[in-house]
């Protein structure tokens, strides 16, 4: 089974249920229920047209995410990121004087 973000909405005596990120994939009826079967007949005939592809992402981390977490057992880091933050400081202090 696989769930799906849905957005419920009701405008003219219609309930609309659209599939969050695909605002062009949805169903109308007149109550949730129907809205909701409407939208799965939707995705069955998008799927069933082949106007949907599948990609495949790679679990691993890439680039800079890939260094997510990698300095956290550093002892270094601690100073490394003080020392950032106060230079960010003294340069805001020499760009904004009060």
């Amino acid at each position: 089974m696989l769930k799906m973000a849905v957005r419920m909405t009701a405008e003219n005596g219609k309930v609309r249920a659209t599939l969050l990120g695909s605002p062009i994939t949805y169903g109308e009826g007149a109550t949730p229920d129907k809205a909701m079967d409407a939208l799965n007949a939707e995705l069955v005939r998008v799927i069933q047209n082949r106007e949907v592809n599948w990609a495949v992402f790679n679990d691993e981390p890439e680039g800079l995410l890939a260094l997510a977490g990698s300095l956290q057992d550093d002892p270094d880091i601690d100073g490394i990121v003080a020392e950032a933050y106060r230079l960010r400081d003294e340069q805001k202090r020499l760009e904004f004087p009060e």
